[in-house]
């Protein structure tokens, strides 16, 4: 019996206490609003780059691939 009144107890409190970190309980000059995507900056990544393959007359050259841009990068190359 106890073990239940504490357990019901426990979980009133954490509820209670969840409650307080929601919006509602803040006052209106403590709320920020979400930024609009004209204010949000923009993140430059590095390009997605992978060597592409090919054999002619049995020798293998590469060539960089921008998987971005889709463009090729440089000329073939022999692998040697």
């Amino acid at each position: 019996m106890k073990l239940k009144l504490l357990a019901v107890s426990l979980l009133v409190v954490a509820g209670w206490a969840g409650s307080l970190w929601s919006e509602g309980w803040l006052p209106p000059s403590m709320i920020v609003p979400a930024a609009s995507a004209e204010e949000t900056p923009i993140l430059m990544r590095a390009p997605a780059l992978e060597w592409r393959y090919k054999i002619v007359d049995g020798k293998l050259y590469r060539r960089l691939y921008n998987c971005s841009t889709q463009e090729w990068v440089g000329e073939w190359e022999l692998v040697e």
